[in-house]
This record gives structure tokens, C-alpha cells and sequence, in this order.
């Protein structure tokens, strides 16, 4: 059967979308994925079909109409809300799935306050399943649908089958994702000013995007150089590095040689970043992010901080240990995460698939 996929910005610094390609790239199934914003460019797998959609509404409504048609999709997968096409789904009456993708934003209490919220909120406790990622989502979203149509599936990560051990890494920090107010950036460079900075050849490698990329308002160049000028002011220039964005291989390398990730996110939905730091084991130092921190880590994989941080002894023992590593390896597999869905699909479809039925 053909599943099609709802993202957006998959050519650009999206977190949910590059879950969603990863996820397509383990299906036995077609994949038709209609990518809204950032152009893709490229092959993304032989039974992987991407169309950009721009233009206004009515050429978009015109375009993703007709391709959902002609190509006899069964299911439909939002990866978070769309508007326009999910009143598509419902008028056609292809069966469709909506992953909940960020705390505080398109969990169903955040819908209302959305433009058009009402209708936002009516369209997705229509939805055939609705796709959660942490516990914290589900308690949330049951409030508004029925639980037997709510699955928690987290989100995956690649993992090698070596594991980095103590002696490979040096006193290495670093944080990565939008730099930017809502990811408490400059909390991760005081953080690692206060702490860990003293330490011999100590560094904080701060990845992430200094231009829009098409991340609207999120990117705040004012906020980026308040970050710049207090490394300047603490006289921390030369144990902060801005790396920009960089390539996904380049940040792995540079992962794969720190000791910790510090990052105090106000809110998530289950970040990418952490289930990488774990799968490089490196230690994951972050906020509680309204309980979905200690969700990711469990016991003794990380440490969730509100004011003290671990002193370097304590890291290195969670290293030494390959505690993170093992997390990673034994709870977020794409492959995992791929399955589950897949029982989903053939659940909203009615359909027979290579997967047993669940």
C-alpha cells in the first residue's frame, strides 16, 4: 500500500522532518512525501517520492488533491499540523495519522491558541491515530481523544555498533540546534563558563545555525549576539567555538569526541539531539523540559539539572559505563520506531502488508 508523508521544510534545519525521512527510508511500503517550505533536492531512496508544494492555497490545494488521488495513497501521516491538507484527508476520506511533534506547540491544549485552533483541534481528534512522543503528550492529548486511538512511538536515532569509549573523548562540550531564546543557548555557554571551562583543553562547540534557513522568527540574530558577546566578555574565545551549520557526518564526528551535551531547551517534543549525544555516548546535561528530560535518559543515562550540574568525575564515570549508549541503543532505534508505525498503517488501512497485523 502507498503511504504519504506531510512535512515541512525537509531541504532545510527541520528536526521533524528529517524523523520523518529517516522513518520513510525503513518502510517496505511507497512513500509519497508532500514537503511544504524549504525545497528538497535530490534522491531520498528508490520507493521514496518527494513534491515540493509552493505557491498560493489554491494551487497547493489543486496539487496535493490531485497527486493524493492518482496515486491511490491508503494513509495519510502528518508530521504535525496541516491545516489545509488535513481538510483534504477528511473530504476524501483517506484515513489519516497525526504525530504530535512539539510540547507547547500542537499538543491538543496548544491547538486552541493557534489561528483557526477550533478547527485545528476538530481536524486532529479526527485523525485514525494520533502518533505521541512522550508520556507527558499522551496525558495531554487524552484529554481531548480517546487513548486506544493515541500510540506512543519516540522518536529514533542511528546507532553504530561501536560505542565511543572514555579514552576517545577529550574535555569537550558543546551544544547544538537553533541557536536561540527557546533553547536556552546562552544557559548552555554559562553552564559550561562556570563549570567546566577550567578543565585541561576544555571546549564548547556551540552547532547550529546563524542565518534563517527558513526557521522564522526562531532564529534571532540579536539573541545570537548576545551569545557571542558574552563568550567575548568572559574572556572564553578561544574554548567557544561557533561552528555554523554544519553537515550531519561532520556534526557526528564532532559528537563522537565530547564528553557531554549541554542543553536546557525551554520545551520539546523529544529532541534529536539528546538521542544522538546518547547513541555517541555522550552524556545528555539538560533541562526537564515539563518531564520529557527524564523520560529520555531514564536512570542514570544523563542527568536532568535544574541548578547543579555534574562535576567531570561523575561524567566520566557515566562514560566509563557506556550508560548512555546502551539508552539509545535499547530504546530509540529507527528501525523500532519504523515497525510500530507500520502495524499503525496497516491498522488505519484495513490492509494486508509484509508486517503482522497488531
Amino acid at each position: 500500500m502507498k503511504i504519504c508523508y506531510f512535512v515541512y521544510d525537509l531541504g532545510s534545519y527541520s528536526g521533524a522532518a528529517f524523523q520523518a525521512l529517516n522513518l520513510a527510508k525503513r518502510l517496505d511500503d511507497p512513500v509519497l512525501i508532500f514537503n511544504v517550505g524549504s525545497p528538497f533536492i535530490g534522491l531520498a531512496a528508490p520507493h521514496i517520492q518527494v513534491f515540493n508544494v509552493a505557491g498560493g492555497a489554491r494551487h497547493g490545494f489543486f496539487k496535493i488533491t490531485w497527486q493524493l488521488l492518482r496515486s491511490n495513497v491508503k494513509v495519510i501521516h502528518f508530521h504535525g499540523q496541516f491545516l489545509l491538507p488535513m481538510l483534504i484527508a477528511k473530504a476524501t476520506g483517506i484515513p489519516y495519522v497525526l504525530k504530535t511533534t512539539l510540547l507547547g506547540d500542537d499538543d491538543f491544549d496548544s491547538l486552541l491558541r493557534k489561528r483557526f485552533g477550533a478547527l485545528r483541534l476538530w481536524l486532529s481528534k479526527r485523525c485514525s491515530m494520533n502518533i505521541v512522543l512522550s508520556r507527558r503528550l499522551l496525558e495531554i492529548n487524552s484529554e481531548h481523544l480517546d487513548s486506544s486511538k493515541i500510540k506512543l512511538v519516540p522518536n529514533g536515532v542511528t546507532v553504530t555498533e561501536d560505542s565511543p569509549s572514555l579514552p576517545e573523548k577529550r574535555n569537550y562540550f558543546y551544544f547544538c540546534g537553533v541557536i536561540s531564546k527557546r533553547k536556552q543557548t546562552l544557559r548552555s555557554i554559562k553552564v559550561f563558563a562556570e563549570n567546566y571551562a577550567h578543565l585541561h583543553e576544555a571546549k564548547l562547540f556551540v552547532i547550529g545555525p546563524e542565518k534563517n534557513y527558513g526557521l522564522g522568527k526562531e532564529v534571532d540574530a540579536a539573541y545570537i549576539d548576545e551569545c557571542r558577546r558574552y563568550v567575548s566578555e568572559a574572556g572564553l574565545t578561544d574554548k567557544v567555538e561557533f561552528t555554523g551549520l554544519l553537515p550531519q557526518d561532520e556534526v557526528l564526528r564532532v559528537i563522537r569526541r565530547c564528553k557531554a551535551l549541554l542543553f536546557f531547551s525551554d520545551f520539546e517534543g523529544m529532541p534529536n539531539v539528546v538521542l544522538e549525544a546518547m547513541a555517541s555516548n555522550c552524556v545528555p546535561i539538560i533541562s526537564p523540559m515539563q518531564g520529557v528530560g527524564y523520560e529520555l535518559i531514564g536512570d542514570g543515562a544523563g542527568f536532568v539539572c535544574n541548578d547543579v550540574v555534574p562535576n567531570i568525575n561523575e561524567i566520566d564515570q557515566t562514560i566509563l559505563c557506556h550508560l548512555p549508549f546502551k539508552r539509545a541503543a535499547s530504546c530509540y532505534s529507527f528501525e523500532a520506531s519504523a515497525h510500530a508505525l507500520s502495524k499503525v498503517y496497516i491498522q488505519c488501512a484495513h490492509l494486508e502488508s509484509n508486517y503482522p497485523a497488531p
